[in-house]
């Protein structure tokens, strides 16, 4: 009983401390200082991006018809004239036979003519027709070989769309997709005004890219040439490398925002058999890399207009360890340290502005600087 007594006592005396000690407010702690030491900058701009093939054809028939025959599968390797599919050539060879029978009715048609115009030119030679008869049928034995000729184009264009009832790979790739089926419909890429019904679409897998958009905040420090770190989704632990290959020269507004794009295509530098089109990547821009240079926290940095010139300063510790203005030149920027050109020297103590809800911090210089 005596032990319950004293525990009972114990536990009392702790619930009124600590209570005491909650009830107290605590002092007003030092403000955060920093030394201007040597520093490493480095920024690093991450932009989400998609693989695509450099260079790809979108696959469409030049004949209309029905798709009677496939002859490969999706994500099947071709080479240059491998037949793809086969369009039914009944309506064109039924087109053929009659254009043949046109064409054998106008050759003998012209060659009559041919026959009458030379009865009719002796005839003339001995007077015995008149001069216009004879024009005449020179003009009807003209008009005789045009059709004929005209015919004969009209067959050799059938004959043509026969060898095109074929489609065959216009280059060597895989065939990334294949839209249609056998039984089904295609229309002609030269009809209508759709541009045809696609087939599908062959690619050069020895050649990727990859597509991002870029903010313009990051615009100018992207360059054609410029190497840059590609991370797979589906291998975040392994990078591959790749170099800016175009920069557009326009922006566009992105889907659902105001914000402006533009868009980047990074060539990449080498291949895996993982990699494939369409995959989603992560692209890293190195957009600032100096080492070794005189440095402080970027948000202990601060700015005013001063006759119309903006101009940057710091607070320094002076010898009563109070808050002393003083300006500097500034360098570049990874947004967590701040290059200092000119005005303090390694080793000086920095202190964030006394008054900093009234003036503006060096947050604000990426926007100015």
């Amino acid at each position: 009983m005596l032990n319950q007594k004293i525990i009972l006592g114990y536990l009392l005396m702790s619930l009124l401390l600590f209570s005491g000690s909650c009830g107290k407010k605590k002092k007003p702690g030092f403000m955060r200082q920093a030394k201007a030491a040597r520093v490493d900058l480095r920024d690093v701009s991450t932009n989400a991006g998609i693989l695509q093939p450099k260079i790809k054809v979108d696959l469409k028939s030049e004949v209309s018809g029905i798709v009677k025959k496939i002859f490969i599968r999706e994500g099947d390797t071709l080479h240059r004239e491998s037949p793809i599919l086969e369009i039914d050539p009944t309506l064109l060879l039924n087109e053929k036979e009659k254009l043949q029978l046109r064409v054998r009715r106008s050759e003998l048609e012209y060659k009559m003519s041919l026959r009458n115009l030379e009865n009719i030119e002796k005839l003339e030679s001995k007077g015995a027709t008149s001069r216009r008869e004879l024009l005449d049928l020179r003009d009807q034995t003209e008009l005789k070989k045009n059709s004929f000729e005209e015919t004969k184009l009209g067959l050799e264009n059938i004959l043509v769309q026969l060898q095109k009832t074929i489609l065959k790979a216009p280059m060597s790739g895989v065939l990334i997709s294949l839209e249609v089926e056998e039984g089904e419909i295609v229309v002609s890429a030269t009809q209508g005004s759709s541009g045809g019904t696609m087939i599908g679409t062959l690619a050069d897998l020895s050649q990727m890219e990859v597509i991002c958009q870029i903010g313009e905040l990051d615009y100018a420090s992207v360059y054609p040439g410029q190497k840059v770190t590609i991370i797979l989704e589906s291998q975040a632990d392994k990078a591959i490398s790749g170099a800016v290959s175009f920069v557009a020269s326009s922006a566009k507004e992105a889907k659902n925002s105001v914000i402006r794009m533009f868009e980047v295509r990074i060539d990449v530098d080498s291949l895996t058999a993982k990699i494939v089109p369409g995959m989603n990547v992560t692209v890293n821009f190195l957009m600032l890399e100096r080492n070794n240079v005189l440095g402080i926290p970027f948000d202990l940095v601060y700015h005013e207009d001063v006759d119309g010139k903006r101009k940057y300063y710091v607070f320094t510790k002076n010898q009563n360890k109070t808050p002393q203005k003083r300006y500097v030149e500034i360098g570049a920027t990874d947004f967590k340290f701040l290059e200092i050109m000119s005005g303090l020297s390694e080793g000086e103590i920095v202190v964030p502005n006394p008054k900093q809800d009234s003036e503006k911090t060096g947050k604000d210089v990426r926007k100015y600087h």
